[in-house]
């Protein structure tokens, strides 16, 4: 079961608003932990991103594996035209990374620094 926070009113049962999950992340995960540790035991959580408050995200807690089935998968790169979509909707863009190894010199023995 997933409690769904994007419903109207349903932020106000609890009592709290827009704020838990958009405000400090410090108040988003103090309520995670919460609803984790309900006796109902929800297995997560809909929520509106951040982001794109007209997006919906899910959040799944991490309980029994074998509670859940991954009926399929995808990432970007397998589906570009899943990705021009994403790049169209947010105006945002991707951006070349480049990872350079550095060389350290060698520095005094650890036993030579205490």
């Amino acid at each position: 079961m997933l409690l769904d926070f994007t419903k109207t009113g349903s932020l106000t049962r609890l009592p709290a608003d827009g704020r838990l999950f958009s405000g400090a992340y410090t108040v988003s995960e103090a309520w995670s932990r919460a609803i984790y540790n309900h006796p109902s035991r929800p297995d997560g959580i809909v929520f509106r991103s951040r982001f794109d408050p007209a997006g919906k995200l899910a959040a799944i807690f991490d309980r029994d594996p074998h509670d859940w089935a991954v009926k399929g998968m995808r990432t970007w790169y397998e589906d570009l035209s899943l990705l021009a979509q994403l790049i169209r909707k947010t105006g945002m863009a991707l951006q070349e990374f480049v990872a350079v190894a550095v060389t350290m010199k060698k520095g005094p023995k650890q036993e030579d620094l205490f």
